[in-house]
């Protein structure tokens, strides 16, 4: 369902690049401008896109968390292209964020399509890497693209709080509509929204290709944001080692 829906998808986004030549442009989504950068070290390879925390609690592509695993990702060179983006209604981004995330899902749809098909010479597969809120957009939008190559899930937020006030269930049922993916999920242990527990439960039944890793932390990672990029970085290197390998 997966493969067909994300060729059935009409190219509905495309990169418009700053004028400085530098990583800094935006994302055009079905008309919306999205505050964007885009890290190119070279042609075809892979990919990852790095998604934000919940608009309405403050979280943009700025974030400690999610820009630290954007820089630490272009230092690799692992992937070829990284990109992380505003969602709707953040920094310079058009339009009105959604409180359940569903229209974000969308977004990041056609973000994937675009990465992996409209780009010149583009990636061959992509990554997912989502923190708190993020993650469950990520999880929204696993069904969309035959080129997802693995999904990171820092902190997904799908504890009491987040299930009751912005339904992160739905989004996080997502992970189902994947279920070869590889998926890396890291928790703090001491997590104010997911306990280690209900994650362990989640993580159990999406099968062997799927991990955790629970650090000495909480949500909020402080302090701890460079050994979550090094983790991830570690984690891509051995799924491109494992597709290398391959001969994909």
């Amino acid at each position: 369902a997966g493969a067909g829906g994300g060729r059935a998808r009409a190219m509905a986004a495309h990169w418009e690049p700053g004028r400085d030549g530098g990583t800094a442009g935006r994302l055009v989504v079905r008309g919306r401008p999205l505050e964007a950068e885009l890290f190119r070290s070279s042609p075809g390879g892979a990919a990852a896109v790095v998604l934000h925390p919940h608009p309405m609690l403050g979280g943009s592509m700025w974030d400690h968390v999610t820009s630290g695993v954007f820089r630490a990702l272009c230092r690799s060179k692992l992937v070829s292209s990284v990109l992380a983006y505003n969602s709707r209604g953040v920094g310079a981004s058009g339009g009105f964020p959604s409180l359940w995330g569903a229209r974000e899902a969308g977004d990041l749809a056609d973000v994937l399509k675009l990465v992996t098909e409209g780009l010149p010479d583009p990636p061959e597969r992509v990554y997912v890497v989502g923190y708190s809120w993020g993650a469950c957009i990520g999880a929204g939008a696993l069904g969309s693209s035959p080129k997802l190559a693995g999904y990171v899930a820092i902190s997904i937020a799908i504890g009491a709080l987040p299930a009751f006030f912005l339904r992160a269930g739905r989004l996080a049922a997502g992970l189902q509509d994947a279920p070869g993916l590889p998926k890396l999920f890291l928790l703090g242990n001491r997590d104010n929204f997911t306990s280690v527990g209900a994650l362990q439960r989640l993580v159990q039944s999406l099968g062997a290709t799927a991990e955790l890793q629970v650090l000495e932390a909480d949500h909020f990672w402080i302090h701890k944001a460079p050994e979550v990029a090094h983790i991830v970085v570690n984690w891509v290197a051995a799924r491109e080692a494992t597709e290398e390998a391959s001969g994909s």
